[in-house]
């Protein structure tokens, strides 16, 4: 099925929008830049695939308005231990639990998800971002204009 609306443009296109497709997103949009998130799922994955963050992002979480509900969903890491099949202790990896110089810990443990959503309502400040859900990239095409980003509606099925 072909499409026949017209053509999207924006500044910037973002492909996924994970922690780091939507942080950038919420950077991207406190500067005022037209940008389009391209992301083949409908909603953020269920299940963790980070578990760890250090003070330095959360200082960029803090650069982008949204520290303060960052900071509700996670907890202040001490560490972790790292260990073989036969339980020896490979690397005891301890963190600080003080503030940083940064204004923050030095490590935070959170559930990937709820980071995700908090990530992805900040987005709703910007009206110049537009997120386009169940859409899956195909192909970039560079031309002398920009790049054309072709994909598939995963919800209609059309390009």
């Amino acid at each position: 099925m072909a499409s026949h609306s017209a053509p999207l443009t924006c500044d910037v296109a973002i492909i996924g929008l994970g922690p780091v497709g939507a942080t950038l997103a919420n950077i991207l949009g406190q500067y005022g830049i037209s940008t389009i998130i391209f992301e083949r799922d409908a909603a953020p994955y269920h299940l963790p695939r980070a578990v760890a963050f250090d003070d330095e992002v959360m200082r960029i979480f803090q650069s982008i308005g949204l520290a303060a509900n960052i900071n509700e969903i996670v907890e202040v890491g001490a560490g972790a231990h790292f260990v073989d099949a036969q339980g020896m202790l490979l690397v005891d990896w301890v963190r600080s639990q003080k503030i940083s110089p940064n204004g923050w810990f030095v490590n935070y443990r959170f559930h990937q998800p709820k980071l995700e959503g908090i990530l992805r309502a900040g987005l709703e400040r910007f009206p110049y971002i537009t997120t386009l859900l169940q859409r899956e990239v195909c192909s970039l095409i560079e031309k002398p204009e920009g790049v054309k980003v072709e994909y598939k509606n995963l919800e209609t099925g059309e390009f």
